[in-house]
């Protein structure tokens, strides 16, 4: 148990009412080992900024940080007082800023606006008294410091904000004085390897002294050992030595000054056999690693080697179609398992594999988790994800299915995982008492007895940093009872100010915690921007292993799915196809060598992705999680980030590239996009083309398609609208008539969605999705529209022509 005394209690307090001298943390942006520097937050706003690390060219040659378009790099948990007198400091160098939208915010308000264009490095000082409307902890308000906005580009470097009063000086703290004061093991607890027992604990918070003057005693509670280590900075790392495989308690005792104890907890871990790697194994990319292969017949048995807690992947390669195999004298395969193949969750040890019918060989690989979510059918051009579906497409492909609707019978008899989503967003206001009962509650999802455990969602960092510290209480307190697996959904890369949430994540149900990164990139507008956006999206992932390198192995990246408009989605430029850029992101995943060791990957928003898309993502997933390959998948199928079948799809240059008659023209309008969901977030579908239904002629628009391959399917889709309902931005649902003809080929479907008042899309819009086969290298699409009363003039834009992904495995 933690034992803080009053004495300490004040000591505490008292530091924590003496700011620091600066209370921007790493205000000179030193990023040791990480791509990007420490105690920072990363905001992509809307996902279309960008963030660069410089080390030379700044002020004196100093390093700097430069952000581009919309992003903002914050620090949460900054205090200041009201009445308090501050000096903010530094140097910038701006192009095309806006004054209004880009600075340093503090509680939301706008503290010092950056110049519009500043072209060479300027040092400002800005001092000013902090008043503010909102009151918390009295006359202290601790909230969040958010640098950046709406710019082309904006250097900083050497920033700091310093007290200068005393109401400042006493009442002010930077983020890591006003967190809750702690000891947090950066390691998982319950897997701690016998060959290698070092282990290391993160003080955070106020403390009495600085944690290099702090002593620390560790005890041993089962062998009675004692350890004597000292803190580095606020690191406390030793080794255990030798101590015995199985469960014990660390018992730890931390003083300051003389013999003050001030700090007591203990710690359970369990100290586990994990065997190398046997000779032979081969490193495939940074996900997958393949055992050597084992030769199996009856009455010869053979080996497997897991080093770690983690999924392995089967696959008996036999003439024999009714062979059968056991691990651990369990069953593992069998004719009821398709293509002989299966995946096993296991402890870290070596197990016994035997051939009870059929000779022939065993392939092995160490896999990262593979995670989806959710299962359930896209109302665009969607293939319903029954039985068949998951039997083809995910059963040999999915370990963990989220949210499985009832489908899942034959994959829990799979030994595959199945999670239910608890959301502990109310944690935020309700608080820690309020989520125990909810967790504890009979009717909770985590008590569910179909499933597994559950996925933790809507934990988003831009909740306020003392949420975080609530998360760790919550999961401190939590007994699980049945240990289910629980795994945390998080939004953007974590900083060091978030180990404690970040230790309590993966130590939850007894060390077997998971962390999903929603990795959620849009689409770019260039292939440099695209590869740009890839590059910082590894970056980010990489966060995670500069914080805590010991439990790298936890942490998943979640890619989007969504590239449906109207819906939200990831694909915002019809000239693109996404399937490439989700290529791209993979492909980052599995060779980049900032992910290597990454222990999972996996989709959310599968309900708003055509099944096509649903299955090339499976695929994906098969070609570098299981398969283990390297080379991008779209070199096989000719994907390319451009296709350029359709030229100006968007309307972006007015009707240049189309045929039309005088019934059809270029229209703008500025709320467009923004009606379409994300799309307006990426600066795009605010053009399109305008078929006037009130014209003499029937409007009539045209474009010669491309470079098709003949007997080869192909999408099209677009979306259209009333342009009155656009311009008042009123809802009302109805399928407008707009023909689509499409020369020269074979249309195999043809759909028409129509969204719902409820699914909170503003006005009506109709999103078109066909698929045809092309008898000519190049044939012709033609809009038009009859002369109608309801819809006197259509607005169309998103026309994007992609090739169709038809196949399986």
């Amino acid at each position: 148990m933690k034992k803080i005394s009053w004495l300490s209690c004040l000591v505490l307090l008292s530091l924590l009412l003496h700011g620091s001298e600066n209370l921007i943390l790493n205000g000179k942006f030193v990023r040791g080992s990480s791509k990007y520097p420490r105690l920072w937050a990363f905001y992509n706003n809307n996902m279309t900024g960008d963030a660069e690390y410089m080390t030379s060219g700044g002020p004196d040659g100093k390093n700097f940080i430069r952000l581009i378009k919309n992003f903002t790099l914050r620090q949460k948990g900054v205090t200041l007082a009201v009445g308090g007198k501050y000096k903010l400091s530094g140097w910038v160098r701006s192009t095309k800023a806006d004054p209004q939208k880009c600075g340093v915010y503090f509680a939301r308000k706008m503290l010092f606006p950056f110049p519009a264009d500043q072209p060479e490095w300027k040092h400002f000082v800005y001092e000013f008294v902090f008043q503010s409307g909102k009151k918390k902890n009295g006359d202290r308000v601790e909230s969040v410091l958010k640098v950046g906005g709406e710019c082309q580009q904006l250097d900083l470097a050497d920033l700091k904000l310093e007290p200068l009063n005393e109401i400042a000086k006493t009442k002010s703290a930077d983020c890591f004085q006003s967190m809750k004061a702690d000891l947090v093991p950066g390691f998982v607890l319950r897997y701690i390897p016998f060959s290698k027992q070092e282990v290391d604990f993160y003080w955070l918070g106020p403390a009495p002294c600085k944690p290099a003057d702090m002593r620390c005693t560790v005890r041993s509670k089962k062998n009675g050992k004692v350890y004597h280590p000292r803190f580095s900075d606020n690191l406390l790392r030793f080794d255990l030595g030798n101590l015995p495989v199985g469960e014990d308690i660390l018992e730890i005792e931390l003083f300051s000054g003389g013999q003050t104890s001030f700090y007591q907890r203990h710690y359970p871990i369990r100290i586990v056999r994990s065997p190398a790697l046997p000779a032979g194994s081969r490193k495939l990319n940074n996900l997958v690693t393949e055992l050597p292969p084992v030769k199996l017949r009856p009455g010869k048995t053979g080996t497997v080697v897991n080093p770690r807690y983690g999924w392995l992947y089967f696959r008996f390669q036999s003439d024999d179609k009714n062979a059968e195999l056991t691990l651990a004298g369990e069953n593992l395969l069998s004719p009821a398992y398709p293509d002989m193949e299966c995946f096993r969750l296991l402890e870290p040890g070596t197990y016994t594999v035997a051939a009870v019918k059929g000779e022939g060989t065993l392939t092995v690989r160490l896999i990262p988790e593979i995670s989806f979510f959710p299962i359930q059918k896209c109302p665009i051009g969607g293939e319903n994800p029954d039985q068949t579906f998951i039997s083809k497409h995910m059963a040999g492909t999915i370990t963990t299915f989220n949210c499985g609707t009832g489908k899942m019978a034959e994959m829990q008899q799979q030994k595959h995982i199945v999670l239910t989503n608890f959301s502990i967003s109310q944690l935020r206001k309700a608080g820690v008492e309020y989520m125990l009962s909810k967790l504890n509650a009979p009717e909770s999802r985590l008590n569910l007895p179909d499933q597994h455990g559950a996925t933790l969602d809507e934990m988003d960092y831009a909740f306020e940093r003392r949420t975080f510290d609530d998360y760790a209480t919550l999961f401190q307190q939590y007994k699980n009872p049945e240990n289910k697996l629980l795994y945390t959904y998080t939004c953007g890369p974590v900083p060091d100010a978030y180990k404690a949430f970040f230790s309590a994540a993966v130590n939850l149900s007894g060390g077997r915690g998971r962390i999903l990164h929603e990795s959620y990139e849009k689409s770019r507008p260039t292939t440099a921007d695209a590869e740009n956006s890839v590059r910082q999206m590894v970056g980010h992932i990489s966060i995670y292993r500069d914080t805590m390198p010991k439990t790298w192995d936890r942490i998943s990246a979640v890619f989007d799915l969504s590239s449906e408009p109207p819906f939200r989605s990831m694909a915002n430029y019809p000239e693109q196809d996404f399937k490439y850029y989700l290529d791209m992101l993979l492909n980052a995943a599995a060779v980049d060598p900032a992910c290597d060791g990454l222990g999972g990957i996996g989709y959310w928003g599968a309900h708003r992705a055509s099944g096509e898309t649903m299955r090339w993502a499976l695929r994906l997933i098969r070609h570098y999680a299981i398969e283990g390959k390297t080379e991008m998948l779209s070199a096989q199928y000719g994907y390319k980030f451009i296709p350029g079948h359709l030229v100006n799809p968007d309307f972006t240059d007015g009707l240049t590239g189309w045929k039309h008659n005088s019934a059809v023209a270029a229209g703008k309008n500025k709320w467009y996009g923004k009606i379409q969901r994300s799309r307006g977030l990426a600066g795009a579908g605010n053009t399109f083309a305008l078929l006037d239904c009130r014209a003499a002629v029937k409007p009539r628009l045209s474009q010669t398609l491309k470079n098709l391959t003949p007997g080869k399917a192909y999408t099209l889709s677009c979306m259209y609208a009333d342009r009155n309902a656009v311009t008042k931005r009123n809802f009302q649902r109805r399928k407008i008539k707009l023909d689509i003809e499409i020369s020269d080929a074979k249309i195999l479907q043809d759909s028409n969605f129509i969204p719902l008042a409820k699914q909170k899309i503003s006005i009506c819009i109709n999103r078109r999705y066909m698929v045809f086969i092309p008898d000519k290298p190049e044939v012709t699409v033609t809009f038009s529209a009859d002369n109608e009363k309801e819809v006197p003039q259509i607005a169309l834009n998103y026309i994007a022509v992609n090739p169709f992904f038809s196949d399986g495995k």
